[in-house]
């Protein structure tokens, strides 16, 4: 999830806590950490499970997104009058923290203000803070794992939501930086120091695989607290530290005043079509002038900003490169607007780009190349979709300027579907592995 314009706690008086809460029920690996497997589907803007909240439990599906932070849920509230019948739309999945008898409202927190969000553009809201019961349940084992209190926000929005979504939150997964509060924690980060959950999580997506089995019949698999090493073979993984640069606060989606860094992020050093580089620096961008020129980060590498959501579709590339792919696939306008975030298909704001079915096969690779050290290969299958628009292939790429842009872009589901991510609370790591090829193949 991504932010227009936010108004965050000062970091200068935020203290780093400890979450608070005590612990509750879990299940543990072989390893002896705790962990709970977590099968998730799509919504509208990418997957998307359900929690328990609260007591008496109430049922809150989440959209799953690694560039937010704490768990938020709506609410009932609107800036100070709380009714469900004047802010919730009849059929909106929410979370009355006044029916919960296990809520506490947590006066201490700043809060935090919003001018909107990818989902409620334009409309304003604020997220207060509290601590309730939050408990998971797996679909794939049937194990719980609950965790009494952990901090949650609460949204507040000034008035009734516009449409109805299908969630009714938000599962924040950000890394967590030195200095951060509890505001700034995931739910899975604060059960770690609860000590109910191991400190690595796993992901791997389905939907590109041969069969949704290793998903347990679902498009995505997160494993909070542990990974699935049947489908990956750990001599292959390369572990990436997480850039937390001051470059990362530019470019659409990202600018936050006061500013946050704390995004799962890699450098990004070299991308290839075929056996073709091209350059991913600053001063090569199309539009790169005085005006673009940014001493601060244009010398740095590239930043890959790892997505789950369908922000993360699109293969990204230098506006160059997108050129290049688009006459070596004899690629022709289709549609000429696209809204990023929604659609299976990603190409930022430019048009929509069709191609010859027969000839996919045909299509060169795509190499991306991070941390100098590691690549993934991205083949014509993965950046073709054809489920957008039935019997319809279309170039699921995204050009990317990075003098307009800023130094970093989303990278997702179009080149992870054939890659298994780690996220390590306690190093700040990212463990990028290619998935098991029979998987596939």
């Amino acid at each position: 999830m991504s932010v227009s314009t936010l108004t965050l706690a000062l970091l200068a008086s935020a203290v780093a806590a400890v979450p608070h809460g005590s612990p509750g029920t879990w299940n543990r690996n072989a390893a002896g950490c705790g962990e709970i497997i977590l099968p998730m589907d799509d919504s509208v803007h990418g997957a998307a499970f359900n929690i328990s909240l609260g007591t008496p439990p109430q049922t809150v599906t989440l959209l799953a997104d690694w560039t937010w932070q704490i768990t938020w849920v709506d609410t009932p509230d609107c800036y100070g009058n709380y009714s469900v019948a004047n802010c919730i739309p009849k059929g909106q999945n929410f979370f009355n923290d006044q029916a919960s008898t296990s809520f506490v409202d947590d006066k201490s927190q700043q809060t935090q203000e919003f001018l909107g969000t990818d989902y409620t553009p334009g409309m304003e809201f604020r997220n207060d803070f509290g601590a309730d019961k939050l408990c998971f349940h797996s679909d794939a084992n049937n194990a719980d794992l609950c965790s009494n209190s952990v901090e949650i926000s609460v949204s507040n929005f000034t008035s009734e939501l516009p449409v109805i979504f299908d969630v009714g939150g938000v599962f924040g997964f950000a890394p967590v930086a030195p200095g951060y509060n509890d505001t700034f924690m995931p739910t899975a980060y604060q059960m770690w120091k609860q000590g109910l959950l191991g400190p690595n999580n796993g992901w791997h997506m389905c939907g590109g695989l041969k069969d949704l089995s290793t998903c347990y019949g679902k498009k995505y698999l997160t494993i909070l607290g542990g990974t699935d090493t049947t489908v990956y073979d750990t001599g292959k993984t390369h572990h990436h530290p997480t850039s937390f640069s001051k470059c990362l606060n530019s470019g659409p989606h990202l600018t936050l005043s006061p500013p946050r860094y704390n995004y799962w992020s890699t450098e990004w050093t070299n991308f290839f079509i075929g056996q073709e580089s091209f350059s991913l620096r600053a001063k090569d961008s199309l539009s790169y002038n005085a005006t673009t020129a940014d001493p601060e980060c244009d010398g740095i590498d590239a930043i890959a900003v790892w997505d789950q959501d369908k922000f993360g579709y699109g293969a990204a590339m230098p506006f160059s490169a997108f050129d290049t792919l688009v006459s070596l696939t004899d690629a022709h306008i289709a549609y000429n607007n696209n809204t990023p975030g929604l659609f299976a298909v990603n190409s930022g704001n430019a048009s929509v780009w069709a191609v010859d079915c027969s000839k996919v096969s045909t299509f060169p690779t795509l190499t991306y190349e991070f941390s100098h050290l590691q690549n993934i290969t991205v083949v014509p299958a993965m950046y073709i979709d054809t489920s957008m628009y039935p019997g319809q292939c279309l170039l699921n790429a995204r050009p990317w300027d990075r003098a307009i842009e800023g130094a970093q872009t989303f990278f997702g589901l179009t080149i992870l579907s054939r890659t298994h991510l780690e996220f390590n609370f306690e190093t700040n790591m990212i463990g990028i592995s290619p998935l098991n090829s029979n998987l596939y193949e």
